[in-house]
């Protein structure tokens, strides 16, 4: 867990140096692909953070749903610097407006949830809801906004296959598919044991070296495609040198 932590203490301090060494002083403009990348990374990085606090507190029971969570940060980072980057930024950010406002908009309208929670009615106007959802259905080449925003061939219409395009199907299997019992409420026989006719209530445990490790290298490597993606190459080596000292300090 130690190398973990060391990794993401390291990578903590990547957003503000390509902030510094691309954005800083108007060198270049802040667009909506550069808006999802830092979203996407800033948050895989708190979803990590908060991996990291669980495992300090021996508390497992959310341990693989947030690696799930971070499973799919990972993904979609991948996927949008692969290439194409201002297309595939683009088509995430409509994409993801646009299920903002479809949420929005469905609950301002119920009455129970709106006055639970202190909605007013929809803040969005008729013409910015269909400029968005028109957006969207060019940037992904169709005519259905229910379409995956990623799905750029026609051939990706779900996560499994978008994992499996990028080469990380075994990430998916023992990340996403075997730990949807934990996100779905399916994970009775971690907490109740049935033993020679008698039941116990076991506290949770679980030994998290394979997922540390894969974590470990989403981190890495979604760095090493930022820094790419942003013409900085130099910074790679100076992040690789950091964390090789940092580990070795706590090894």
């Amino acid at each position: 867990m130690k190398n973990l932590k060391a990794v993401h203490s390291e990578t903590l301090k990547v957003s503000k140096n390509v902030l510094d060494n691309v954005f800083r002083g108007k060198r270049r403009e802040f667009k909506y692909e550069d808006v999802v990348i830092f979203g996407l990374f800033e948050d895989m990085l708190g979803k990590v953070g908060s991996f990291i606090k669980l495992l300090e507190m021996n508390d497992y029971n959310v341990l693989l749903g947030i690696s799930r969570m971070v499973l799919e940060n990972y993904a979609y980072l991948k996927y949008i610097l692969e290439k194409d980057t201002v297309h595939r930024g683009e088509t995430y950010f409509y994409s993801t407006a646009m299920n903002k406002i479809q949420v929005y908009d469905i609950y301002s309208k119920d009455k129970q949830v709106k006055d639970y929670l202190g909605l007013s009615q929809s803040v969005f106007s008729p013409a910015f809801k269909e400029d968005i959802k028109e957006k969207y259905k060019r940037s992904i080449g169709s005519k259905k906004t229910k379409d995956k925003w990623y799905n750029f061939n026609g051939k990706i219409n779900n996560f499994r296959k978008l994992c499996d395009y990028l080469g990380i199907d075994l990430e998916y299997k023992i990340l996403y598919k075997m730990q949807s019992t934990e996100v779905h409420a399916q994970d009775i026989f971690s907490f109740i044991r049935l033993e020679n006719e008698k039941i116990s209530v076991p506290k949770k445990t679980y030994n998290p070296e394979a997922i540390i490790w894969k974590l470990i290298s989403f981190l890495i490597d979604t760095v090493k495609s930022i820094y790419l993606y942003y013409l900085l190459p130099n910074e790679i080596g100076k992040y690789n040198s950091d964390l090789l000292l940092v580990l070795d300090k706590k090894n």
